[in-house]
């Protein structure tokens, strides 16, 4: 998730997750990421650590990751690029900003016509993005 990358790992933390016990391998760096504001859950009080990651999804706590501990900043005039995308209506409007960063930096490809917003990453996927990011 980036905690350990970005030294946000408080073993003080608490999580309000549901869905999440403290005996889970990875509660303590989930807990630090939702007190750092990188993660938020599902909006219902759960965090649905078994479930998949989508591309939004990952977007969203990179980019909240990014923003605050390496100052980046989205360049307004990269939006463009989401409208122009082919599934741009099926961006979450919470990952608007997020996922326009990725593509700006590089991480996600916006040149292909099409984002793929609600696509399930892979293992794959999902460390090619974090390599592109961290090395």
């Amino acid at each position: 998730m980036g905690c350990k990358a970005y030294g946000v790992v408080d073993d003080e933390a608490e999580s309000p997750f549901t869905d999440v016990d403290e005996s889970s391998e990875h509660y303590e760096e989930l807990a630090s990421a939702y007190n750092a504001g990188i993660v938020s859950g599902g909006g219902d009080g759960s965090f649905n650590p078994d479930s998949s990651v989508t591309k939004e999804q990952m977007s969203a706590i990179l980019a909240n990751a990014m923003t605050q501990y390496d100052d980046k900043q989205l360049n307004e005039e990269v939006r463009g690029v989401l409208a122009s995308a082919s599934d741009a209506d099926l961006i979450s409007d919470w990952a608007d900003d997020d996922i326009a960063l990725l593509i700006e930096l590089g991480v996600i490809d916006g040149e292909s016509g099409a984002i793929n917003p609600k696509q399930e990453l892979s293992k794959e996927e999902a460390a090619s993005i974090l390599k592109k990011i961290y090395g």
